[in-house]
């Protein structure tokens, strides 16, 4: 098959349209959405965007120049990202077929990211891999946005991050040299995450799965982007979120299921993460 019968059919699978819908009485808007360019199009961006975008190139090439103006060539499987409030610059390569899936999200959205350091906002841009389930789980999530209700498409956003990271850690999985280490990472992730609301110690965790504290401790953050404390915590916290939401449970009833000694205790720590209270998180 040609590359312009691939793109072709590569379009008409993803049908390269936009779906973009206002989730709050801010006018906050998510989008998912598939964009095309034929050869000679040349399209070209400058901007300072105003809110976040995930961009996954499925055909074609396009040079991609960071705020330090380093110029930088990427192809099909390559991410790059636009982050708020800082300059960006794109130019499609016009000798070739362009196709991307994208998520837009809203700048409130990035700054939960950046400062739960999500793992995936540590490079601009990386190789990902040619992957055929990404595009087609972006589709079905499209899909689903153009129809979602409001309480729909806020787990439609979580599902958007939760996707995001995939792609970031099956990325780092073929780029890093840690063919030592990567199942017994994995096996420790899987632990904390299915004890996070117990009192788990890191250490037995480390001992577990076999590797050493000082070992264990440089591994995880290698491959996750944190270290294992600071992942447990987002553990927590992200299940006192949904506990939260649930509205079923008093936060002294929280903060005793996931093992904190007081309420106080918890409601520090969830600030910390959340950049407010766990009562302020509740009136939403």
């Amino acid at each position: 098959m040609s590359e312009t019968e691939n793109f072709n059919k590569l379009s008409e699978l993803y049908k390269t349209e936009s779906i973009y819908r206002r989730y709050s009485e801010k006018n906050l808007r998510c989008g998912i959405g598939f964009i095309s360019f034929p050869p000679g199009y040349g399209n070209k961006i400058d901007d300072i965007p105003h809110n976040y975008t995930f961009a996954y190139i499925l055909s074609g090439q396009t040079y991609v120049v960071d705020e330090n103006g380093k110029k930088k060539l990427l192809r099909a499987g390559d991410v790059f990202q636009r982050y708020p409030g800082v300059i960006h610059s794109t130019e499609i390569v016009s000798t070739h077929n362009y196709l991307e899936m994208f998520f837009y999200l809203d700048k409130s959205i990035y700054e939960m990211m950046r400062d739960n350091e999500m793992p995936a906002l540590l490079q601009r841009t990386w190789e990902a891999g040619v992957h055929a389930e990404y595009p087609q789980m972006g589709l079905e999530l499209k899909e689903r946005l153009r129809y979602a209700t409001l309480d729909e498409i806020h787990v439609i956003i979580g599902q958007i991050l939760a996707m995001i990271n995939q792609i970031y850690f099956n990325a780092r999985k073929n780029t890093l040299n840690q063919g030592r280490y990567i199942n017994k990472i994995e096996e420790a992730i899987r632990i904390i995450t299915d004890n996070a609301r117990s009192a788990i110690n890191i250490a037995h965790v480390a001992e577990t799965v076999g590797l050493g504290f000082d070992t264990f401790r440089k591994e995880f953050k290698k491959f996750t982007g944190q270290s294992p404390n600071a992942f447990l915590i987002k553990a927590r916290i992200h299940i006192a979120c949904e506990l939260l939401k649930r509205k079923e449970y008093s936060i002294k009833e929280i903060s005793a299921k996931l093992g904190y000694p007081d309420p106080y205790s918890f409601s520090k720590q969830f600030k910390q993460i959340m950049g407010e209270s766990p009562s302020e998180f509740n009136k939403r």
